[in-house]
């Protein structure tokens, strides 16, 4: 039973994880701090890779990983990056449809992929996205 319990906590704070480096990415995207952005989206990827590991561990050796409390908090993390995910996309398509109206022979600077000093970092094309 210590065995299980002890799965449990290493998964929460996983979990936990996930949800302090998705409120620092959203800091970072509000702050609009391209650099902030990349190590905050950095940091995310890694707490990922992270739980991936730790929920095939506890797989491995016949525990169940995910009980129901810790799935509804990686539910509602879910809807928190499919929301920014939204947000970002329809930012994307109104800043290229309006792009498209006053650029509409420059196909490069349209795609919202080239700035002034030449190709968007993702951060960067993100970040332009929202603050449209």
């Amino acid at each position: 039973m210590g065995s299980t319990l002890s799965e449990m906590q290493d998964l929460s704070s996983h979990v936990l994880d996930i949800e302090t480096c998705l409120a620092a990415l959203d800091e970072q995207l509000r702050s609009q701090d391209t650099a902030g952005i990349e190590a905050a989206s950095a940091a995310l990827h890694k707490v990922l890779a992270d739980a991936l590991v730790a929920v095939r561990h506890a797989r491995q050796i016949g525990q169940e990983p995910l009980p129901p409390a810790l799935r509804h908090r990686l539910a509602l993390a879910q809807a928190r990056v499919s929301g920014l995910q939204q947000s970002v996309h329809r930012a994307s398509g109104s800043l290229q449809r309006t792009l498209d109206v006053l650029l509409p022979g420059d196909s490069s600077s349209a795609s919202g992929s080239v700035g002034p000093n030449g190709p968007l970092t993702g951060a960067q094309a993100a970040l332009r996205a929202y603050k449209a």
